[in-house]
């Protein structure tokens, strides 16, 4: 085989494998609409007219993306929480090696670099990440 016809083979296999995907995330969509529609003409009265159907339905959408930007902010919150705690549980053994590495010249520059490595670390684990957090 060629190295042409041997990349499109494997062209077609990546093809096969995401598709299904594709198809899914597709009809995910598609449910959400058809959602969100039923929900609109569920929640408005016949009676009303055109201009108050559209007002609920962006009210609808409104409220959804209000709920999506506040779980997007408690999860970077979350994110952040968890990198300070890492950062800090990091910082110290890295010092205690770069001092060791240092100190027996086992590996100078190395030692160097990782003690400057956990004072950047410190410095932002105690000072920068949590004034992101207030």
């Amino acid at each position: 085989m060629d190295r042409v016809a041997l990349k499109r083979q494997v062209d077609s296999q990546v093809v096969m494998k995401t598709r299904p995907y594709a198809i899914a995330i597709c009809g995910l969509c598609l449910s959400l609409v058809l959602s969100f529609g039923l929900a609109m003409t569920a929640a408005v009265p016949d009676e009303y007219n055109f201009s108050q159907k559209m007002n609920s339905f962006s009210d609808i959408i409104q409220g959804v993306l209000d709920s999506a930007q506040n779980m997007i902010v408690r999860m970077a919150r979350s994110v952040l929480s968890a990198t300070m705690v890492i950062m800090a549980a990091v910082y110290a053994p890295m010092v205690v090696l770069g001092v060791l590495l240092y100190a027996t010249r086992f590996n100078k520059y190395r030692g160097r670099d990782l003690i400057f490595g956990a004072l950047l670390l410190a410095f932002f684990s105690e000072f920068v990440l949590p004034s992101l957090l207030a």
